[in-house]
């Protein structure tokens, strides 16, 4: 048996910040698109069933969008022989229950968990069956775990949770599940929906996030897509992601060490880019454009030029191709390192001297007196930042205040700084 499972779909949304040059392009590359090529490999590769797990449609505004899409993909999928199981998630929690009525005839279609009451179905295939456990939000709002007071009576072969819920968030207000509750089910693996980052699955660890469908902007990056269950001989046998998202996100790291002249900053981003693009070479599927994150780093004197050249271009200036796949650059930083010897710049009184004395205080010891007085300054300057209003409402993350933690950001911010300061006073020298 071989089942597609598909994370939050969001029919309705828009890709954001792409470049004008796709701008009219822009439906090739939202989450119906990547529904249409979803379902094009799931009739091509024989799949028996594909499951939704929850967030399928994006709002209630976007209902004949997600009517549209879905009467013709699932009518695609019901007529190739291939079931169709869904949750309702947060998003959807009102407007995929009504969609899933005008279905009511097709009986290849089948929504799970009405109501918020855990329901099972049976998937059959040739000598392999799977229960599929599954369960949708009543209200946009669910603060109790769903798994709460609940026995699942595991039926024969594989038996399969599918579930939106918000994992290891006591607080949460949609569907807060703990880890440790989907092991006490007994069921064989739980497919989870709400987290837009996949987690790493396994057929030995069948429990976690499938991501979303297509990442729609540059916080949902990586490989996007469903993700293949193969069942055979009573057993899950192979689980696989099939990136098939059009759009792709991504971060580049791009190295200015051997840099000689600013002007060839172009050549070494399209070059960078080359050598991250290999990795699609012998793929089976693609993205068909990618949007960059670029960081330039490395040790050099020309980071205050690299500045002052990025901030002249323009942002849709930044669009190429690179082997039939389009690139462009959403956002660039400059965190290169001054290409200097501290221990000469130390015995300067200036400020860079100055400043070149702290960065060599991280250098030694963590027992060291003038270290750990300076790591306890900036960590108390720290917390004040932290116990600002504006920031109360985040989870608290004290390993930000671990001394190796302040180091790194001590570093990171000094070597920048000491960057700017030498190229002031080279250029006041000029």
């Amino acid at each position: 048996m071989k089942l597609l499972a598909l994370g939050d779909i969001h029919l309705g949304r828009r890709p954001s910040r792409l470049p004008e040059e796709l701008a009219d392009r822009a439906a090739d590359f939202c989450p119906a698109k990547a529904l249409q090529i979803t379902v094009d490999a799931a009739i091509e590769n024989n799949v028996d069933a594909v499951l939704f797990a929850g967030d399928v449609v994006e709002s209630e505004d976007d209902y004949f969008e997600a009517l549209r899409e879905l009467q013709t993909n699932v009518d695609r999928l019901t007529k190739a022989g291939i079931q169709v199981i869904a949750v309702a998630g947060n998003h959807d929690v009102n407007v995929l229950p009504r969609l899933a009525d005008l279905f009511k005839d097709n009986s290849g279609f089948r929504l799970l968990g009405r109501g918020g009451q855990w329901e099972s179905h049976a998937i059959n295939a040739e000598d392999a069956t799977v229960h599929l456990w599954g369960w949708s939000f009543p209200e946009k709002r669910v603060t109790s775990s769903p798994l709460t007071g609940w026995t699942f009576e595991r039926n024969p072969g594989i038996n399969l949770g599918l579930l939106h819920c918000d994992r290891d968030q006591h607080a949460s207000s949609y569907a807060p599940v703990m880890s440790r509750e989907f092991p006490a089910t007994g069921l064989d693996g739980w497919l989870l929906g709400h987290i837009h980052k996949p987690d790493n699955l396994t057929p030995d660890d069948l429990n976690g996030y499938l991501g979303c469908l297509s990442g729609m902007d540059p916080g949902e990056s990586g490989a996007c897509g469903p993700w293949l269950v193969k069942i055979a001989e009573g057993r899950i046998t192979e689980v696989e992601q099939w990136p098939l998202a059009p759009v792709r996100w991504e971060s580049l790291q791009v190295d200015l060490s051997d840099m000689a002249d600013v002007f060839e900053l172009e050549n070494i981003l399209i070059t960078s880019t080359s050598e991250f693009d290999r990795q699609f070479s012998d793929a089976r599927w693609t993205p068909e454009i990618i949007g960059l994150r670029v960081t330039y780093t490395g040790r050099t004197h020309l980071g205050n030029e690299v500045r002052n050249r990025l901030g002249g271009m323009e942002r849709q200036s930044l669009f190429f191709e690179v082997n039939g796949r389009h690139y462009f650059v959403e956002h660039q930083e400059v965190q290169t390192l001054p290409d200097v010897s501290l221990a000469h710049l130390a015995e300067r009184d200036d400020l860079p001297g100055l400043l070149a004395q702290r960065l060599l205080l991280l250098d030694q010891p963590e027992d060291d007196d003038a270290r750990i007085e300076m790591i306890r300054a900036a960590q108390e300057q720290f917390r004040k930042s932290l116990d600002q209003p504006v920031w109360q409402a985040l989870d608290e993350e004290p390993e930000l205040l671990a001394d190796d933690q302040i180091a790194r950001r001590l570093r990171n911010a000094g070597e920048q700084a000491l960057d700017k300061l030498l190229a002031q006073q080279s250029e006041s020298r000029k």
